[in-house]
């Protein structure tokens, strides 16, 4: 009876590891990518001054994350935003998320907001994990600011994303949740931005926790996690971008898969705000994300160019 226990044991642990990181069963078309030059070119210009002129930036490289709030506020103030800076202090130090907003056309205090945000400290100064989501924000930022429309939008670039502070109270994101929860905000909506510029064509390119058997098999796809209160939200951003682009986007509306519970999103989804998550899948798709081998040179610009596209025309249709 007792090898009969170990054996049920055992299977149980197989089945369990080949649930947790199968590989997309699917088969899936190659994409043929249409980029924009330009908006590639600048997308990869600001991943450049974060990986390579800036590097390391946290709480331990604390000089280098200044220069990062520096830089991402010179930007924002170039393309003419209104700015608001959020600080808070750990220890001795003081931590700061950056707000720059584009107020709606019909100005009064019932107007609806949506927030696009992403975090830009980096452990290590990597490309994907840390660079590509400010970089698409500033990006972003830059195409929707001579926008009108009947919504405030607010890019909001939040410090301390990554460990240690990642999931905790002391997240930058969840400073500002707490924050426009407290001012009864009419938030529409919150879309994070986060490791979204790895890309790949090839065969058993995509992993999936618990999901392979009815997903695809090649790493070509922009996914939008959410969880069921933002099911709309991520159903909307998911139909638009598939309808109007050749990027095809996943909806995956399990918030416990994809890092949508560790990354910027759990702040806002915690406070009870709509959120989706914007992501190339992190490390179900590039094992190397967050790591020295988190390069500039494995960066997609030219899928990242069609994700900032298409979220300025969403954003404006919104």
């Amino acid at each position: 009876m007792k090898r009969k226990v170990n054996w049920v044991v055992v299977l149980v642990l197989l089945l369990f590891a080949l649930a947790s990181t199968t590989y997309g069963w699917k088969s899936s078309s190659k994409v043929t990518v249409n980029g924009d030059e330009n908006v590639a070119k600048t997308l990869k210009d600001n991943v450049n001054v974060f990986c390579k002129d800036i590097g390391p930036r946290d709480y331990n490289n604390y000089d280098n994350l200044e220069k990062s709030k520096q830089y991402i506020i010179s930007k924002f103030k170039s393309m003419g935003y209104n700015i608001g800076i959020q600080d808070y202090q750990i220890g001795d130090k003081t931590f700061s998320n950056i707000v720059a907003t584009k107020n709606c056309l019909n100005k009064n205090k019932d107007s609806k907001t949506v927030i696009i945000g992403a975090h830009y400290d980096s452990t290590l100064g990597s490309a994907d994990g840390g660079a590509s989501g400010i970089s698409a924000l500033i990006t972003l930022a830059d195409l929707y600011k001579n926008t009108n429309a009947y919504h405030n939008v607010r890019f909001v670039a939040f410090v301390n994303g990554e460990k240690v502070f990642a999931k905790t109270d002391q997240m930058g994101s969840k400073i500002y949740a707490d924050y426009i929860k407290q001012q009864n905000e009419n938030i529409e909506g919150v879309i994070v931005l986060d490791s979204i510029g790895y890309y790949s064509d090839k065969p058993l390119s995509q992993r999936y926790p618990f999901m392979g058997p009815s997903m695809p098999n090649k790493a070509n796809f922009l996914a939008i996690v959410g969880n069921t209160d933002s099911k709309a939200l991520a159903e909307n951003v998911t139909s638009y971008i598939n309808d109007s682009s050749w990027l095809p986007v996943k909806n995956i509306n399990k918030d416990f898969l994809i890092g949508y519970g560790i990354k910027d999103s759990y702040s806002f989804s915690k406070d009870g705000f709509k959120t989706i998550l914007l992501t190339d899948t992190s490390i179900y798709r590039f094992e190397d994300i967050n790591r020295a081998d988190d390069k500039v040179e494995d960066i997609d610009f030219n899928y990242m160019s069609e994700i900032v596209k298409n979220l300025k025309e969403y954003l404006i249709s919104y």
